[in-house]
């Protein structure tokens, strides 16, 4: 009913249009009856007429799901120098807060964990698959499991370094860290997914993978909020 004016004839109508080929999918039993009625009784028209208005549009199929348009290749173009030099300091970053305060590793995720990896930040993906083995690991212990590599110099010469953040606000800055160096490849991955199951033709997909693409839309539209919300802090 959305921009629909109900108290029009032609507002009803349209409604009845839209929303039939979404009823027709439902299976068949009372929840099915019961929404053809709610239907009937918000367009102002008897079920017969509804019947019908179904067997016209079934000689017209039309997709219960609307597709998502997959992204064209500027959109899924490489990162560029800057947002790579602006990452490379985020990782910086996230491991001088691991260095002080190693305990709050706790908050990240697995997959989180596996987008690090994958996106080559593998020193940091590793310290946070080792504190959530060891989490009663101290920034000595972390020195010492990488002494004598150049991982373990960088991570000394971290530690070294003046902390401008509160002690108690690293948990805070931990997590806004690791939310931005996880989210766009986050995003990336689930248009990626649409991108693939949009490319199909709607008649050929089964309910599972419409289900999906409901699932992966929600998750990427959250997903996008959050870098607004979270620039809008910034």
């Amino acid at each position: 009913a959305d921009k629909l004016d109900l108290d029009s004839l032609e507002g009803k109508a349209r409604l009845a249009k839209r929303a039939m080929p979404l009823v027709q999918q439902l299976p068949t039993g009372v929840f099915k009856q019961l929404m053809l009625q709610a239907l009937a009784e918000k367009a102002g028209i008897d079920q017969a007429a509804l019947s019908e208005l179904a067997k016209s549009q079934n000689h017209k199929p039309k997709p219960s799901l609307p597709l998502p348009e997959p992204e064209t290749p500027r959109q899924n173009e490489p990162l560029t120098d800057h947002t790579l030099i602006q990452r490379a300091k985020l990782v910086t970053e996230t491991l001088r807060l691991l260095l002080q305060r190693p305990e709050v590793a706790v908050n990240a995720q697995a997959d989180d964990i596996a987008i690090l990896g994958d996106n080559g930040e593998t020193l940091l993906s590793e310290l946070l698959i080792l504190l959530k083995k060891q989490p009663q690991s101290n920034a000595a212990m972390l020195l010492g499991h990488w002494y004598g590599t150049p991982e373990g110099e960088l991570l000394a010469r971290l530690m070294g370094e003046e902390n401008i953040i509160p002690f108690e606000g690293i948990p805070a800055q931990f997590s806004d860290c690791l939310q931005r160096l996880t989210t766009q490849p986050k995003i990336r991955l689930l248009q990626t997914r649409l991108n693939e199951l949009s490319c199909r033709n709607i008649q050929t997909l089964n309910e599972q993978e419409k289900s999906e693409i409901r699932e992966l839309l929600v998750e990427k539209h959250a997903l996008e909020a959050a870098i607004k919300k979270s620039a809008q802090k910034r």
